[in-house]
């Protein structure tokens, strides 16, 4: 059962290729490029390379203009996007994209939450299996955390995992799983990757938060243990 989950996520990068090497280096990544027709900011053609990891495509990176800040943005899949899309606007959201179709893939819609996150809901229009095993769950920053548990649990059903915002940015921001923290984080130095801040997630375990060449947030955990993983966001 997927449904309220996390189910896909997309790299929103002003340059796909830096990322790619990026990440390629740092986790393993490997990509098998598509040509697209939809993307979630906007239609018209692109290649459209997926991420692939464990042989199973988990995501995709998406070319925005460099001036953009960039950013990973993850898709719930839910039953019925236009019902959710609707129903957020009446909560205070901001619909950035209004439903949409994918062909072969499924509808969706962008989203931003009241305090400024954005995020995608989707149905899919195909019977594959949600990926799983390489985004570990998604942890949202806000400002003001009662005011966005409250939000996605009249949205969704879920409560989210929230940490306190210190610059005022509300975003969500993937976790990873590496198997060698301390030589994870020096590569990712070397490869021109910013370290930010480390923090305990209570019952999961250490994490550690960095910033792609990119400029894109994400957060690496040694503890890849699913059963312990935040409830309602993976798959």
């Amino acid at each position: 059962m997927s449904e309220n989950h996390i189910v896909w996520h997309d790299l929103m990068t002003g340059d796909v290729g830096k990322a790619e090497r990026f990440y390629e280096t740092l986790l393993g990544w490997r990509y098998n490029v598509e040509h697209a027709t939809e993307f979630a900011w906007g239609n018209g053609e692109a290649d459209y390379p997926l991420i692939v990891a464990e042989n199973m495509a988990h995501g995709g990176m998406i070319e925005i203009t460099a001036d953009q800040p960039a950013y990973w943005l993850p898709y719930f899949e839910v039953g019925d996007v236009k019902a959710v899309t609707q129903k957020a606007e009446r909560l205070g959201a901001t619909i950035e994209r209004d439903p949409f179709d994918v062909p072969g893939v499924g509808r969706n819609a962008v989203i931003r939450d009241p305090q400024g996150a954005l995020f995608c809901v989707h149905t899919p229009s195909h019977n594959f299996p949600p990926p799983h095993g390489v985004f570990l769950w998604d942890q949202l920053f806000a400002p003001d955390i009662k005011q966005t548990v409250a939000f996605y649990q009249e949205l969704l059903g879920i409560i989210p995992p929230v940490t306190q915002s210190k610059d005022h940015n509300a975003q969500w921001i993937p976790i990873v799983g590496t198997d060698n923290m301390t030589e994870t984080l020096s590569e990712a130095e070397t490869i021109e990757g910013m370290l930010g801040y480390e923090a305990d997630v209570p019952g999961i375990g250490h994490v550690e938060f960095l910033t792609d060449p990119t400029g894109a947030p994400i957060g690496l955990v040694f503890d890849r243990d699913e059963q312990k993983l935040p409830l309602g966001l993976t798959t």
